[in-house]
């Protein structure tokens, strides 16, 4: 026990109070004093074991999202009908079909082809010298440059389908649009006909045909197959009652071609295909 303990349990002394009996008071001791450590300055290594957090926290695996049930499609319910007209609109407009073609495997002269069918064409409106006349091979030459072996567009126009020989009357035209009847007459080598002028009726080119015509084949086409100059004026010798024509030139200058057995004026020399009808 400390000194101070020892002291404050030391009896004193007795004190008699007044008017009273004695007895023994006892004085408690004082406490003892409170010793009190001054606060340290700065902090003390404690000696147990202090666990420091890590100074990052490890990472935190989130649990998978979870996805929300998608909504069922709405069903609009459909609109009531409209009072108004429907507006008009206009038809897309179709586009044109590719003209069908043929290919030409012959060239049987300057104005008559054949074709992959096996079909004769005759061109309409135009004329070439005949085999044998001058001019004949150059027309059909020019002729096999612009369409043997090549798709040829055929189109109709003439009065007649076919001629009396068959063959199928038909405009020819390339792909990018010549004309080759119409490129034979620029070029020297046929003339306008088989037309209205001459009793086959008006085609549909016929207008072109004519105002492109300068007349360069004439001689090669209607004369012999000897190369004439161009024509002279028409020579008609009455014999009787008959007329007299040199040449179909000379009867077309005279206004009287075609000539039919019978007519005046008609020969056989005249009749180059013997159908009866010269200078056709």
């Amino acid at each position: 026990m400390s000194a101070g303990v020892v002291t404050a349990l030391v009896v004193v002394g007795l004190v008699a109070p007044k008017g009273g009996s004695s007895s023994v008071h006892t004085v408690d001791a004082p406490a003892a004093p409170t010793t009190q450590l001054p606060a340290p300055s700065s902090p003390t290594t404690s000696t147990a074991s202090t666990t420091e957090a890590p100074a990052t926290a490890p990472p935190t695996t989130a649990p998978p999202a979870t996805v929300a049930p998608t909504d069922p499609p709405t069903t609009v319910p459909p609109l009531p009908p409209s009072t108004e007209p429907p507006a008009t609109t206009a038809a897309p407009v179709a586009p044109l079909a590719p003209a069908a073609t043929s290919i030409v495997t012959e060239v049987l002269d300057g104005d008559t082809i054949v074709i992959d069918t096996g079909e004769h064409i005759r061109f309409i409106g135009i004329d070439t010298p005949e085999r044998g006349h001058c001019g004949s091979a150059e027309a059909t030459a020019n002729m096999r440059n612009m369409v043997y072996g090549k798709a040829v567009i055929l189109t109709a126009g003439a009065r007649d389908d076919v001629d009396k020989y068959g063959r199928l009357l038909r405009y020819v035209d390339l792909p990018d649009g010549t004309d080759t009847g119409l490129a034979q007459i620029t070029g020297g080598y046929a003339v306008a006909r088989y037309d209205s002028r001459d009793g086959y009726g008006h085609h549909d080119r016929q207008e072109q045909y004519v105002a492109a015509d300068t007349g360069a084949a004439f001689a090669c086409v209607y004369g012999s197959a000897t190369p004439a100059k161009p024509a002279a004026p028409p020579t008609t010798v009455a014999s009787g009652s008959a007329a007299y024509y040199a040449n179909c030139a000379a009867a077309r200058a005279a206004g009287v071609a075609p000539l039919h057995v019978g007519d005046p004026g008609y020969r056989k020399a005249l009749d180059r295909d013997g159908d009866g009808i010269a200078c056709e």
